[in-house]
């Protein structure tokens, strides 16, 4: 069971006021409870298996910027909201992108791993964490809209004597040492859950790049296998859940808001490109379905249980509930690539 973080909210958040005259009975017992507590002691008590389920998109914004979800938005992470530089931000340095942190901050990664994250694993006791990179925020614009910060920019200038902010450039080039902040951060969450002896899995959108709503950013999850900075990935992961109105952008090299425009389709992009490199370097693979249903009305067919589970290699699939965690669901218990004492006790 994957157990998100109500206590993320609790400790790191800010809460508008306004929030607890829309829905009280959702933020007011964040501070009468202490869900991780009560989860994981109830786990215990079950025999069951329970990760930390931690965002790496996923900090909120500040009430007087557009949101998805009304005019307004409920809460926004502390840190994020006492320094705004840090998220990502356009080419004229003007805009920024709500909610999504730019990883080419060392002061970034340094706080989502040694301060946020370690506060949650060792308070409670989780069998490992999961890093997800869906969540809440505006779309960009367009999909290389920003990641102009400072650090990006002199690191750019360094390596390939271009500056980025006044000439044109690669923008593979830029996309790629974007991800290569990201790549450090599951280092340094590595680091942290060896020191713990937990596990480590990611959840992402199919492909190598991130795509709507976060960007162009590479998404090298390749690197991540071979060097085994994860225990586990579960591509499908995707960025699915806005509202009808909610902008999807253009530009974007690949998407799943728009079916899988730019993707090869998910059960055989499984099957040939992240099912060999998982079972060649013992990182365990499954597979989301949150989004069968909208592709399914997206482009006329639906990717059932039994067809993604049948794809040799995959060890399991997971299913995000809307209420409360997710689940990891019919995994096999006695596969050799499944992380060491983390598959779920039944299916």
């Amino acid at each position: 069971l994957g157990w998100r973080q109500e206590r993320w909210l609790a400790e790191f958040a800010k809460i508008d006021p306004r929030a607890y005259d829309v829905s009280p009975d959702v933020y007011r017992p964040l501070h009468e409870v202490d869900d991780a507590k009560e989860a994981t002691e109830a786990a215990r008590r079950a025999g069951m298996k329970i990760l930390c389920y931690v965002d790496l998109y996923d900090e909120g914004q500040p009430p007087h910027v557009d949101a998805y979800t009304h005019n307004w938005y409920p809460w926004e992470s502390k840190f994020f909201a006492e320094h705004p530089e840090y998220y990502a931000c356009d080419r004229l340095w003007e805009k920024r992108h709500w909610g999504v942190p730019e990883y080419c901050y060392p002061e970034v990664r340094h706080y989502k791993c040694r301060e946020e994250l370690a506060y949650l694993v060792d308070n409670y006791q989780w069998d490992a964490v999961y890093i997800s990179t869906r969540g809440h925020r505006m779309p960009a614009d367009h999909g290389d809209q920003y990641g102009f910060n400072l650090p990006v920019a002199e690191a750019f200038k360094e390596r390939y004597g271009v500056d980025i902010l006044t000439q044109n450039f690669d923008l593979d080039s830029w996309r790629r040492l974007r991800g290569e902040g990201i790549t450090q951060y599951l280092r340094d969450v590595r680091e942290l859950c060896n020191e713990r002896g937990l596990s480590l899995g990611i959840g992402v959108p199919p492909g190598d790049h991130f795509g709507p709503p976060i960007g162009n950013i590479h998404l090298d999850w390749r690197t991540w296998v071979k060097e085994r900075l994860v225990d586990f990935i579960v591509p499908g992961h995707a960025n699915v859940v806005g509202k009808q109105k909610l902008r999807m952008g253009y530009g974007y090299v690949s998407s799943y808001f728009e079916g899988e425009f730019g993707l090869r389709p998910l059960p055989e992009l499984v099957a040939e490109e992240y099912a060999p490199l998982c079972a060649e370097h013992g990182v365990g693979l499954w597979v989301h379905l949150m989004i069968r249903e909208r592709l399914a009305k997206m482009y006329g067919h639906r990717y059932t249980n039994e067809m993604l589970r049948s794809i040799p290699g995959v060890n399991g699939l997971m299913w995000s509930w809307a209420s409360k965690g997710d689940r990891m669901l019919t995994a096999d218990l006695d596969d050799p690539t499944m992380p060491s004492g983390l598959a779920p006790e039944g299916t």
